[in-house]
Parts: C-alpha cells; sequence; structure tokens
C-alpha cells in the first residue's frame, strides 16, 4: 500500500532538486498503489506520480521507451525510496477525447514493434502454463496466513484451469510476442487533438500482444469475443501483426486472448496479496474480483 508520508516526502525532494515552485497541487488520481498529481507552477504546470511496488519500474520503462520512439510523456526527474517511486513528467493537458478502438489498435501495433527490455517478465507457453498452479500456491500460502478464507468459490476454476493449461498455453509464443503495455485501457491512452501519447507502463511485460488488445476492454463486463476479434482485425489494418487473427490452444485468437487476460490478471491481484501490496482489508473486495475473472477464464478456455 501507498504510504502518504513517502508520498509527501518524495514531493517535496523532487520539487526542490528540480526548483520548483508549486502554487497549487491538484489530486488526478488516487488508489492504493499510486497517486497523480498535477503540479501548477507560476508558468505551466508538471505531473507528479508516485506509486509502490509493484510499479516501481515504470520511470525506466518510459525512459527505454521514449529512446525507442513511443510516444510517451517525458520523464523529468525521478527518486526512488521505501519501496516507492516518485516521478515529474511532462503535462500534456487535458484530453481532446476519448480514445477509440482505432487508436487502440495503432498504439498496440507501435508498441508491438518495439524492443522489449530484458529486465521484464516473459510470459511464453510455458510461464502460461504454470501461472494457474501459481496462483493456486499462492492462494495456498495466503489461507495459512488467514487471508482468503471466504473465497472458497475460486478452487473450482482454478483446478479446471491448471487441468487444461498446458494445451490451451499453445501458441503464446506466435505473433504479436514481445514488448506489451500490460495496461492498455482508454484511461492509458490519451489522445490530443492530433496525436495521441502511451501512460501508464508499470504493468508491461513481455509476452503475447494479443493480451495487450484484450486488456482494451477491462474485466467488469462480460467478455465480448465479436468485439475483442474486430479489435484484432483493425490492429493488423493498422500494421500489427497478421498472425494475431490466427487461432492457438485450439481457440479463436479472441476466447485464447480474453481467457488468458483473465488468467493474468486474476494471478495478478492474488501475487500483490502474497508481496504485501495489498493488505488483509483488500481481501474481500479482491476475492469476487478475482473469481469473476477465473470463471470467465475457464469458460473462455474450455476448462
Amino acid at each position: 500500500m501507498i504510504d502518504r508520508d513517502v508520498v509527501n516526502h518524495l514531493l517535496g525532494q523532487l520539487t526542490a532538486r528540480h526548483g520548483l515552485q508549486v502554487d497549487q497541487c491538484d489530486v488526478i488520481h488516487a488508489w492504493e498503489l499510486s497517486v497523480v498529481y498535477r503540479l501548477r507552477l507560476p508558468r505551466g504546470s508538471v505531473i507528479f506520480k508516485c506509486a509502490t511496488h509493484p510499479f516501481t519500474g515504470e520511470a525506466s520503462l518510459l525512459r527505454w521507451a521514449k529512446r525507442h520512439g513511443l510516444p510517451v510523456p517525458g520523464v523529468l526527474g525521478s527518486e526512488h525510496h521505501a519501496r516507492h517511486l516518485a516521478m515529474l513528467q511532462e503535462d500534456l493537458g487535458q484530453p481532446a477525447r476519448v480514445a477509440g478502438e482505432l487508436d487502440a489498435a495503432q498504439a498496440a501495433a507501435l508498441v508491438h514493434r518495439t524492443p522489449a527490455p530484458q529486465s521484464l517478465r516473459r510470459y511464453g507457453p510455458d510461464e502460461l502454463a504454470r501461472l494457474p498452479g501459481r496462483t493456486t500456491d499462492r492462494l495456498v500460502r495466503l489461507r495459512r496466513s488467514g487471508r482468503f478464507l471466504d473465497a472458497a468459490g475460486l478452487d473450482e476454476p482454478l483446478a479446471a484451469l491448471v487441468a487444461a493449461a498446458q494445451h490451451r498455453a499453445e501458441g503464446a509464443h506466435r505473433q504479436p510476442f514481445g514488448f506489451c503495455h500490460g495496461e492498455l485501457h482508454p484511461t492509458s491512452l490519451h489522445r490530443g487533438a492530433d496525436r495521441y501519447w502511451l501512460l501508464d507502463f508499470g504493468k508491461a511485460f513481455h509476452g503475447p500482444g494479443l493480451l495487450d488488445l484484450a486488456t482494451w476492454y477491462g474485466t467488469r463486463q462480460p467478455p465480448d469475443q465479436d468485439q475483442v476479434t474486430d479489435l484484432i482485425e483493425r490492429y493488423v489494418t493498422a500494421g500489427g501483426h497478421a498472425e494475431a487473427l490466427v487461432c492457438r490452444g485450439g481457440l479463436s485468437a479472441a476466447a485464447w486472448a480474453l481467457g488468458w487476460h483473465r488468467v493474468w490478471a486474476a494471478a495478478w491481484f492474488i501475487e500483490q496479496a502474497t508481496t504485501g501490496a495489498f493488505d488483509a482489508a483488500t481481501d474481500a473486495a479482491h476475492s469476487i474480483i478475482v473469481h469473476r475473472q477465473l470463471a470467465a477464464a475457464a469458460i473462455l478456455l474450455r476448462c
């Protein structure tokens, strides 16, 4: 969980180091693991972002993306302290409009043509196949410590996913495979009047680009395979890999992407609980989220 005292310390440290006089601090976003402020200066403004584990590698990823020509905001300065990362970023202002599917297709095609940093976690066929089992093991450890005891509904879909994972993970190495944004949502694609910028690289990974396309619609609504198929087709037209439309793991590209994205998302919540990013107070809410994702994944992956 983010420590507000550390946030304030890093805010003061970074603004002092860069000689910034802050006239006003507006909260843009705040949740358990990160905060984003707009710092209004006598002339102009900058963005201050502070995040805790697991998002502490974002500054280096943004710099990597910038060096390789991706449209990302400039990092003006950064600092690590007590499992936290703080950054000062270029302020892009208010978006001209909400980003749409065509923007997502173009942005994903661009990201997937960018080489992946060696530091990123990799999700090939073997890593995906092990993901349900690793999630099960983490859940067992959490329960031994008295957490997620009321989340018995997770066991059945997890067991089904473990049994089918090896077969359904086949084809994960097919193109597009490489640098993935990991959190490609309308809120992480800032659309200006004549261009866009990519934000929020904290969940970036090295793996199947189809997961980026499945990510666009989130996991709160029932999965729509026709919708994702349409996005994949737009992606190919926008210069993405033509192989994105190929079936894998015995499933259509859309079903495969939606299913594995939900496995990956559920695994992420359980992993963060084991590392201390989320404390026990979040377990009840997160068990509902994880159950929804695992249940949908088991249906999509035909487990």
